[in-house]
C-alpha cells in the first residue's frame, strides 16, 4: 500500500488513478508497471477529459504536501499526518471536491467521462495467480474522498464522545 499511496502523492497536481501488477514471482518484492514489467512502481494514469476546478487540483496539492512532509524525506504517508492539525484543510478538500461532483451532475457526461470520475483516486491490481492466470482488483486507497470523508467522521465521533465524557 505504500507504494501505491506514494505514487499518488507524488502525482499531487494531477486527478487520476494507479494501475499496478503484483508479480506471482516471490522474489518480487515491489509492484510492477503493468505496461512495463522492468518499472518497479506503479503507473499513474491521469484523468483526461474532466475539468477539474483549479480550487480542487490547490487544495489536493496542499493537502499532499502536507501528508508528504509528515515524515523525513517527504515520505510521509496518510498514517504518519498529524489529523487533528489538518481537520480543516481534509473538510475544505472534501467540501471542494463535493461541490465538483454536485455541479458536475447538472452537466451532460460521456460514458468515458463517468468511468474516468468513478476511477479517481483508485488502484485497479493486477495479480498474478500461481496458475499463471490473472485477477484484477479495485482498491480504494487512504487518500481517496470517501476513506477522508470517513476518517473525519470518525475524527469528529470521537471528539464527541470524549465532550460527553
Amino acid at each position: 500500500m505504500i507504494q501505491l499511496e506514494t505514487t499518488f502523492l507524488k502525482n499531487d497536481d494531477e486527478l487520476g488513478h494507479v494501475e499496478a501488477l503484483l508479480s506471482g514471482n516471490l522474489t518480487d518484492a515491489k509492484l510492477l508497471d503493468p505496461t512495463d514489467t522492468a518499472k518497479q512502481y506503479p503507473l499513474f494514469v491521469a484523468a483526461k477529459g474532466l475539468n477539474i476546478p483549479d480550487e480542487v487540483t490547490a487544495l489536493r496539492q496542499d493537502l499532499f504536501s502536507i501528508i508528504r512532509e509528515s515524515a523525513e524525506n517527504e515520505s510521509g504517508l496518510i498514517c504518519t499526518t498529524d489529523f487533528t492539525t489538518n481537520i480543516g484543510l481534509i473538510k475544505g478538500y472534501l467540501a471542494e471536491y463535493d461541490s465538483w461532483l454536485r455541479n458536475l451532475q447538472e452537466t451532460e457526461l460521456s460514458e468515458e467521462q463517468i468511468v474516468c470520475l468513478q476511477n479517481l483516486d483508485t488502484v485497479l491490481l493486477t495479480v498474478e495467480m500461481p496458475d499463471g492466470s490473472n485477477v484484477k482488483v479495485k482498491l480504494i486507497t487512504p487518500l481517496h474522498p470517501l476513506r477522508l470523508a470517513w476518517m473525519v467522521n470518525l475524527y469528529e465521533l470521537y471528539q464527541d464522545w470524549e465532550e460527553r465524557l
